[in-house]
């Protein structure tokens, strides 16, 4: 058989490399106690999930690695606490532009993205355009329909799931 087509080493199967840090180098991990639920969450749903086929438990021990490096390094950021007029970390923010009407976004971390929620990334270019802009500013943001002219409506601090 040609050497192409057997096994080298020792017949185990080697552990699946880290998945990537979605932040940038030196940037803060900062979530929402929601967000810190729901990875704890789902922790240990894995955690449980132990003594699975070979391959499945690989997967397994590397979405557990990233869980755990991502809870070591969280800033807990309650949005219910926030006293701001401007947008930052954990703010819900309404806005309305000339295409597409008003809509409301969440500003999260990087591990509590939905977007089907509206919930965006702090980094994401939409987040970073809205940090730190108060009611009635209004923001450029380049979308692939081209730049969109964002007016800030509301700006509201609360916890949500």
């Amino acid at each position: 058989m040609s050497k192409a087509f057997t096994k080298e080493g020792d017949g185990e199967e080697k552990e699946l490399p880290d998945l990537p840090d979605p932040l940038p180098p030196g940037a803060k991990n900062y979530m929402t106690p929601a967000g810190v639920a729901r990875l704890r969450n789902e922790l240990n749903q894995l955690l449980e999930q132990r003594g699975a086929s070979p391959s499945r438990q690989r997967e397994i021990d590397r979405r557990v690695r990233y869980l755990a490096k991502r809870l070591d390094s969280v800033e807990v950021i309650d949005p219910a606490t926030q006293t701001s007029d401007c947008v930052v970390f954990g703010a819900t923010v309404a806005v309305r532009d000339s295409c597409r009407g008003d809509r409301v976004y969440r500003i999260v971390g990087v591990d509590e993205v939905d977007l089907q929620k509206r919930f965006i990334s702090w980094i994401s270019p939409i987040g970073r355009a809205l940090i730190g802009r108060r009611e009635g500013d209004s923001v450029s943001i380049q979308t692939p329909a081209g730049e969109d002219e964002l007016e800030i409506v509301a700006i509201r601090f609360q916890s949500f799931e």
